[in-house]
């Protein structure tokens, strides 16, 4: 059985994949993948947008991870963007671009 942490994680990245879904997005979700990225949101034909995201209920992202999530937006040729998504105020999804 699944931990109640782990329940709201998941819980929570579905409803910011669902978030993305309804703008146009292919989103994948790395369910129980442990790494630092959460969801991949892509569209586009001509010119391909991807996103990354971590998603955080607390809305606290550690360094090593925002560390992490800068590299990866270095290392590509194309345009990627990165999101720390997060639990705002009365829980409504909130974004910070890094």
């Amino acid at each position: 059985m699944a931990s109640k942490t782990y329940e709201t994680g998941a819980a929570f990245e579905r409803r910011v994949k669902a978030h993305f879904e309804k703008m146009g997005y292919t989103v994948i979700r790395s369910a129980g993948s442990h790494t630092v990225i959460d969801l991949t949101a892509f569209r586009g034909t001509d010119k391909l947008e991807v996103i990354v995201i971590q998603c955080k209920t607390t809305g606290v992202l550690p360094q090593w991870e925002r560390d992490t999530l800068e590299a990866l937006k270095k290392q590509h040729n194309f345009q990627i963007r990165t999101l720390h998504a997060f639990k705002g105020n009365g829980g409504h999804v909130e974004f910070e671009e890094l």
